[in-house]
């Protein structure tokens, strides 16, 4: 993956993190309190079975492979 595409992902992913309340993606709320609006970057990971350090390569720009998350595998696959 090229800088300028690399880029560009972590913006557009970046973006739509931010965007998506967890209600919209069936997210039950919790009592803890957000700092940022959107998805924390954990339910993101989970939702999408990868590792939580992979979105945050792919959210700096210099994400390679997807890796499953040992916790989605075990309760999905």
């Amino acid at each position: 993956m090229t800088v300028d595409v690399a880029q560009e992902l972590a913006v557009f992913l970046r973006g739509c993190r931010e965007r998506l309340a967890p209600a919209e993606v069936g997210l039950v709320r919790t009592g803890r309190a957000r700092r940022t609006p959107g998805l924390r970057r954990e339910e993101v990971a989970e939702l999408a079975g990868v590792s939580v350090d992979y979105v945050i390569r792919l959210e700096q720009g210099c994400g390679r492979r997807a890796r499953s998350s040992r916790r989605w595998r075990g309760r999905y696959g």
